[in-house]
């Protein structure tokens, strides 16, 4: 009787096994590409979020003692989220400057001893992608990460960066092609070989990754 009830309890939790792992193997999405897909509340875009190169921008800049005046015109295209790569002597920096509203952006630790080159980023105001908060404050700079190579595979891009600084927060990377320059969010990887998807096929020039390491949300005016 004994051995009878110990089969009968054993053929039942192996059952119910059986069953929590079918369930666990028919999920749509596995965690690791759900993270990837679905938009996470502590980030401040979707994944792949794009911002392409604003044309017909007027952009100036003056020294002060503590970094970097930026004058940047739009005329009258309305920009919601604005970003500009600064590169001086090959050396990109990326800098959130805010609203095209503002105009005038001051950007602290950025020392130009010589001509610069200055590309402007965009999110537009009628883009419904871009939640009504500033994700960073005006200002915050973000370094450039080197990368080690790179090859285009169909859609997919295959990256290999150097080693991420720690407390890496967000990625982006501004891609050249033979479409024009864009802006893409990558969120975090979780590795420094990593794979963008989408965007392979555009005939891809050049590549460069930028990352901050402090963030919070600001609440828009």
């Amino acid at each position: 009787m004994k051995n009878t009830l110990y089969f009968l309890a054993l053929s039942v939790s192996l059952i119910l096994t059986s069953c929590t792992s079918n369930e666990q193997d028919s999920m749509p999405l596995s965690p690791q590409f759900e993270k990837k897909e679905v938009n996470d509340i502590n980030l401040p875009y979707n994944y792949l979020q794009s911002f392409d190169e604003v044309s017909n921008v007027k952009v100036d800049y003056q020294m002060e003692k503590d970094g970097l005046i930026l004058l940047v015109n739009t005329g009258s295209q309305k920009i919601k989220h604005m970003y500009a790569v600064i590169e001086q002597h090959g050396v990109p920096v990326m800098v959130f400057l805010g609203s095209s509203d503002d105009k005038k952006y001051f950007v602290k630790g950025i020392n130009v001893s010589r001509s610069i080159s200055i590309r402007i980023y965009g999110g537009f105001k009628d883009d419904t992608q871009l939640v009504n908060t500033i994700p960073y404050s005006p200002s915050t700079v973000f370094n450039n990460i080197a990368v080690q190579g790179w090859a285009s595979s169909d859609s997919y891009i295959k990256v290999s960066s150097t080693k991420f600084p720690a407390g890496l927060i967000h990625l982006y990377t501004e891609l050249k092609t033979k479409k024009g320059n864009v802006l893409v969010f990558l969120g975090r990887p979780a590795e420094e070989d990593f794979e963008i998807p989408k965007y392979g096929d555009l005939g891809i020039a050049d590549l460069k990754l930028f990352g901050n390491t402090a963030y919070k949300f600001t609440k828009a005016n």
